[in-house]
């Protein structure tokens, strides 16, 4: 069964499979870059083809290996492959696991992040899933220094608390504003 989603839903769904599906995987690449137009949003990405199957694209961009859908995307170019020769995915699923570090308790100041976690990992049949951990990754005041070092890939962090390291986006935090 094939459900229909909402255009913001696609949208923020493929902008977490762009940013996070950046798999090194190798083989042999063709010459020719190619064009995906994304079906549902304006988004538009080019690279070198590195794979194509009726499940996925697999493009090398300047982002690094990006691995899109073949029904949310029109492919564009002479290395685009003719979709009717397009064979079934053969190959193991990959798996992709974030770690995302909050704290304190699950609340309803952290509904979003769950809904979040809940719909990648429907919409990727498990293959994309959130690792939810409130306070077992990092101190709540470190959160940004465990991104930077690599140690999870997702965080809370409070502008009020890391003022000094996210001084752009304060001016939320103006009460004239608010």
């Amino acid at each position: 069964m094939t459900r229909k989603c909402s255009k913001t839903r696609r949208v923020l769904l493929n902008a977490a499979a762009i940013t996070s599906i950046t798999l090194g995987l190798s083989t042999p690449t063709m010459a020719q870059d190619v064009t995906l137009n994304m079906t549902d949003s304006d988004l538009v990405m080019t690279g070198t083809p590195q794979e194509a199957n009726e499940e996925f694209y697999l493009i090398e961009a300047d982002l690094g290996p990006i691995r899109i859908r073949t029904e949310s995307a029109d492919c564009i170019g002479d290395a685009c492959p003719d979709p009717s020769n397009l064979a079934p995915d053969a190959a193991t699923e990959v798996q992709i696991e974030w770690d995302v570090s909050l704290w304190g308790k699950r609340r309803a100041s952290t509904e979003h992040i769950e809904k979040i976690a809940e719909l990648v990992a429907e919409e990727t049949d498990g293959a994309f899933t959130l690792n939810i951990s409130y306070g077992g990754l990092s101190d709540s005041r470190k959160n940004l220094d465990g991104i930077a070092a690599g140690a999870f890939e997702m965080a809370g962090s409070v502008p009020g608390i890391t003022a000094k390291r996210t001084q752009r986006s304060q001016c939320w935090n103006f009460r004239s504003l608010v």
